[in-house]
């Protein structure tokens, strides 16, 4: 008996618990876009693929620098204070350049192939590409 009003007691609990998290957690107003400020906006590189100019972004670079960061230091924040600072500095660097002319050829090429890469509609560009998706079914 005491078994069974603790078990009822935990399961009314963790309903309320999650009553309050959907009503207060869940809401479903739209989060208003983010604005890059003036700095993380300015250019950085210009980039050439063909006769398709890119410009090159600050918060791009910032976002890929951070990314690298830790592949390069393992962690270790006193590399970029030593002797060896340039040297990571350099090796970075050509890291992130390496990932921007990946990210701007794939722009290029779906440039090229006519694919918007702000469209919403997945049809149109499996059709260019000229392959199948299939549905995904997920379990009710």
């Amino acid at each position: 008996m005491r078994r069974t009003k603790t078990l009822i007691s935990l399961i009314l609990s963790l309903a309320i618990l999650t009553l309050c998290l959907c009503a207060t957690g869940c809401n479903r107003k739209k989060y208003k876009p983010v604005e890059s400020t003036a700095e993380e906006a300015r250019a950085v590189y210009t980039l050439t693929i063909g006769e398709q100019s890119y410009t090159v972004r600050y918060e791009l670079y910032r976002a890929l620098f951070l990314n690298l960061k830790s592949d390069f230091d393992g962690g270790d924040p006193t590399v970029w204070e030593g002797e060896a600072k340039e040297e990571y500095l350099n090796a970075i660097n050509a890291a992130i350049l390496d990932r921007i002319c990946e990210i701007y050829s794939a722009f290029a090429l779906c440039d090229e192939l006519g694919i918007d890469l702000y469209s919403r509609s997945v049809e149109n560009t499996t059709e260019i590409l000229g392959i199948n998706i299939p549905s995904i079914v997920l379990p009710v």
